[in-house]
């Protein structure tokens, strides 16, 4: 089942260190049954957990993919130095060998 998010006016405010939602709703059967079996008592508080372990997830899953990128784009560019370098060396040693 697709996961939605059905936004609802002002949902997600950020005020004084807090994140204050309101009429957000998710429909997702797994998060749905999950919930469920978690005691009314306890959801609020399991609840403010899953975020706050989802948000710091997310942050760290964006955070390696930009390292890849940024680790990959690196070794391309050093893969094209490498080039330069060899046909520099290239040309310099016919040119010493040739006068």
């Amino acid at each position: 089942m697709e996961k939605k998010f059905i936004e609802k006016k002002e949902k997600v405010e950020l005020l004084d260190d807090s994140i204050i939602i309101n009429n957000l709703s998710v429909e997702d059967l797994n998060t749905y049954k999950i919930i469920k079996d978690i005691k009314e008592e306890n959801r609020e508080d399991f609840i403010k957990k899953a975020i706050i372990i989802g948000a710091i997830g997310l942050r760290n899953l964006y955070l390696t993919e930009n390292v890849d990128y940024i680790e990959k784009e690196f070794k391309e560019i050093l893969k094209g130095l490498e080039n330069q370098s060899k046909d520099i060396k290239n040309n310099l040693s016919k040119t010493l060998k040739n006068p």
